[in-house]
């Protein structure tokens, strides 16, 4: 296999009223985008949830996975700060089965710190800063090839010890995100077990299926990729404009158009799941009603009867209302974000 990916959920958590419980279940979206990406592209890859290979087989094999795989790159996405030690275990683990695997991560933590990563953990060899469509397919063009990873955008990595961060100079487009799938959970190993049992924030270790669902009032969700970038300048918000511009150099918003994200929500139904979540709320004010009313105009003429979650950072407008109350998904509902301005 060309490029095997991982997600490593934070799997030691402890909160007194619940006990112990997994965290960080949620790939990032883009992940699945990507191995949809690399597959047009004739790289064959997977994506193995290790919180899934847990729960079904008892147990979480990394020799095993490795062997039957026998990927030339593992891809771990470290996103979420959380996930930091866990992510760095794996990647150490992966360098003692086989020192000869490439480990390469990803996501805005790991864009953030790649030159830490890569100064202080020798189990790491590459990390793409910011977006990684068409940096990850120059990497394994390279890989292949003559190893000239200074033609790599957005690659850091090691030469003689010594780390090189090559420019952030690319950023994906409009057309590129309209141009490939984040929903074909075929490119994840066991994807019926994610659906079932981890399309939700948390995990806990010994429960019932029946039990978490009646505790957490859950029902299986998945976001919908929408965009990347904000408009917004929150001081708090690691997914900020100023943090967007610093983690991966972007200075405006991209969009998915409106049937690129039917599409999404249509397979989401597909697989299996109950509800959608639109947790993107980055246009310009002016903008915003138009997108959604539009969205919810697709939603109804092809009745989707998946509950829609919209999360809204203003106060959604009685235009937006309206269309919203006639969606065919009797739970569907708005969430005002705290983070909301006004």
């Amino acid at each position: 296999m060309d490029i095997l990916f991982l997600h490593v959920p934070k799997f030691s958590n402890y909160y007194k009223p619940i006990n112990r419980f997994s965290f960080i279940l949620f790939p990032p979206m883009g992940l699945l985008g990507l191995a949809d990406y690399l597959t047009k592209n004739r790289y064959s890859t997977e994506i193995i949830h290790l919180g899934v290979e847990r729960h079904k087989y008892g147990q979480i094999d990394l020799e095993k996975i490795l062997a039957e795989h026998q990927p030339a790159i593992v891809g771990l996405d470290l996103h979420w700060h959380f996930q930091s030690f866990d992510v760095m275990e794996v990647a150490r683990k992966i360098k003692q089965i086989n020192p000869n695997i490439m480990v390469l991560l990803g996501g805005f933590t790991a864009s953030l710190f790649a030159d830490e990563i890569l100064r202080d953990f020798e189990c790491a060899d590459f990390v793409i800063r910011g977006d990684a469509e068409i940096p990850l397919l120059r990497l394994l063009e390279h890989y292949g090839t003559d190893k000239a990873y200074a033609q790599v955008p957005n690659l850091a990595y090691r030469e003689d010890r010594t780390v090189v961060v090559n420019p952030t100079s690319y950023v994906a487009d409009n057309s590129m995100l309209d141009s490939i799938c984040y929903t074909d959970f075929t490119l994840m190993k066991d994807y019926s077990c994610f659906v079932e049992s981890f399309s939700r924030y948390m995990n806990m270790p010994g429960l019932s299926e029946a039990t978490q669902r009646l505790l957490f009032g859950w029902r299986k969700g998945y976001q919908v990729y929408i965009g990347r970038g904000c408009v917004h300048g929150c001081s708090y918000c690691g997914g900020s404009r100023e943090a967007h511009k610093l983690i991966s150099g972007r200075n405006c918003i991209s969009m998915r158009s409106v049937d690129s994200v039917l599409a999404s929500i249509q397979d989401l139904e597909r697989f299996g799941f109950d509800s959608a979540c639109l947790a993107l709320d980055s246009f310009p004010l002016a903008e915003a009603d138009d997108y959604y009313v539009a969205l919810f105009d697709g939603i109804r003429r092809l009745n989707l009867s998946l509950d829609i979650e919209v999360e809204r950072y203003y106060p959604p407008s009685p235009r937006f209302i309206r269309s919203f109350r006639n969606l065919p998904g009797k739970g569907s509902f708005v969430t005002i974000s705290p983070h909301t301005h006004n």
